[in-house]
């Protein structure tokens, strides 16, 4: 990393998926934003953060169409779908009968960093001035 600069770091990798299959219809033919999916195999808001019971942020990883490689953030689901924020992005033929995606929980430094916890304070006070320091 250069002196005085910005440097970006990211982590190259995905978390396991809660889920990965395909829609079973074009986003938004059941509910506006919505993934339809066969069968119910979720429960109700089971992607949805609620704290000291679900501690995950979900996202929608799209594998194939014509956004594949886009995610978007789950904001809600029913037994037979999933809701995403399609931010802005127009989805109705993107998202359509046999496209494959995966609903995957967002990564947290201590998803990252299992033994972190010990370093949050120090992380949380170099990531409230903005820069790391060298």
């Amino acid at each position: 990393m250069a002196a005085n600069s910005d440097s970006y770091v990211f982590i190259p990798f995905k978390r396991t998926p809660a889920f990965a299959g395909a829609a079973s219809g074009t986003i938004g033919s059941v509910n506006p934003n919505e993934i339809p999916v066969t069968g119910t195999p979720f429960t109700v808001n089971q992607f949805v953060y609620v704290s000291g019971t679900q501690p995950n942020h979900y996202y929608v990883f799209l594998n194939s169409g014509t956004k594949a490689g886009s995610y978007y953030t789950v904001t809600g689901n029913t037994t037979s779908g999933v809701t995403i924020d399609p931010n802005g992005d127009v989805l109705s033929t993107a998202i359509v009968n046999g496209t494959t995606f995966q609903i995957i929980p967002y990564d947290t430094f201590g998803t990252i960093f299992l033994e972190a916890k010990a370093l949050m304070p120090v992380l949380v006070t170099v990531l409230e001035h903005g820069r790391l320091k060298s």
